[in-house]
């Protein structure tokens, strides 16, 4: 990090160190209170963006359908996921590494879905019908979560499996070939099915 750099950053932790101090001596707000609002604040607008690349909660109409079994629910925790793909690519992300939402078919928009994969993808066909991608530019995976999908051995979890691997490949290894990123992500997402068939989950192993 640069001079100018290190500078800056002390000078913004200086500020948030004084708008905390002074927010408690004219409101009577702890650090605690102004951390919380912080928080809340980020969290809000985390939804607002994910709301705008199709975030639809569907309610009972979603449960039911786990219920029923037409919507596929995962067997493993996205971290757990993560961690086995971390392990198995031999990369190191660095601890602030921000990882990609992921918004479910039966929780998203199709139009926002469509508009989002034309603005990532403008010289490609639109899309047809829902499939599981990760999109770079908004740092969110789609997952496709119809259980009608999964057969023959193919898994929610592998599937997510396949497109952490595309985010590694993307963000740290810096893979800018269409061609790779499938080939590493297939090959990751049927590798994840084989060590953790379906319905074993990857947690605390």
């Amino acid at each position: 990090m640069t001079n100018m750099k290190k500078a800056l950053a002390l000078s913004a932790l200086l500020l948030a160190c004084a708008a905390s101090v002074r927010a408690q001596e004219f409101f009577g707000l702890t650090p605690g209170d102004v951390q919380g609002m912080v928080a809340r604040a980020r969290a809000e607008a985390r939804l607002k963006r994910l709301e705008s690349l199709g975030y639809e909660p569907g309610g009972l109409e979603q449960k039911a359908g786990r219920l029923l079994g037409t919507i596929e629910t995962p067997s493993s925790r996205q971290d757990c996921i993560i961690d086995a793909v971390i392990a198995h690519m031999g990369v190191r992300p660095p601890y602030d590494t921000i990882y990609p939402d992921v918004l479910r078919e039966s929780e998203t928009n199709e139009s926002l879905y469509e508009a989002a994969v034309k603005a990532q993808f403008p010289g490609a066909p639109a899309p047809v019908a829902f499939r599981t991608l990760y999109l770079p530019d908004d740092n969110v995976i789609y997952l496709n979560d119809s259980a009608s999908y999964y057969k023959d051995g193919r898994t929610m979890d592998g599937e997510l499996a396949g497109e952490y691997a595309r985010f590694f490949d993307w963000n740290l290894k810096h893979v800018g070939t269409v061609g790779r990123l499938d080939a590493d992500a297939a090959a990751v997402e049927s590798w994840y099915e084989s060590a953790y068939p379906a319905g074993t989950s990857s947690c605390g192993r």
